[in-house]
């Protein structure tokens, strides 16, 4: 196959040393589109997030502010039972995951997570949530929603009850 006559001309340009378009001007040009690349590729790639190492879980228990007063059994009468620890399930956020979807996952009706996001301030403002977030669940029995935690800062939670009575926070 016979080469096209403008790579012809091109290829005579660049041997002729006494043109515009010599060997080394085609080099320096293509090591400057080279170089220019790479710099444009390193930029680029130093805004990116380096790769969250996951986080580890601590269940830790909240003391009560008041003292528990724990009554003695007077012989003949039974001890009352103690209370059960809470058991919390506890779910990070992670990127681009939103409130509906750790709704969904935790098998709860986003008619649910519309009540919540109705109740108050502090409950609205449960959409603006990042990565990194924790949520903390306690079910029923039957898997429904009775308690959710959320810390605000790190002094304070938002607690969001589902009782008989209804949704509080």
């Amino acid at each position: 196959m016979e080469t096209p006559g403008f790579i012809r001309r091109i290829q005579h340009w660049i041997d002729d040393e006494h043109h515009w378009l010599t060997r080394r001007k085609v080099a320096v040009f293509g090591v400057t589109l080279v170089v220019s690349g790479v710099l444009i590729g390193l930029f680029e790639s130093g805004g990116e997030e380096s790769p969250s190492v996951p986080a580890e879980v601590y269940e830790l228990t909240i003391p009560s502010r008041a003292p528990e007063i724990v009554p003695e059994a007077v012989e003949g009468t039974p001890a009352e039972p103690q209370a059960e620890a809470v058991t919390w399930d506890s779910v990070e956020v992670r990127r681009g995951q939103t409130l509906d979807g750790i709704f969904r996952e935790q098998g709860f009706s986003i008619s649910l997570l519309h009540e919540i996001l109705a109740l108050s301030e502090d409950t609205k403002g449960l959409t603006k949530i990042r990565p990194g977030d924790v949520f903390d669940f306690e079910r029923h029995d039957d898997g429904a929603l009775k308690r959710m935690r959320y810390p605000l800062d790190e002094a304070r939670y938002l607690l969001v009850g589902n009782d008989e009575e209804g949704l509080s926070a």
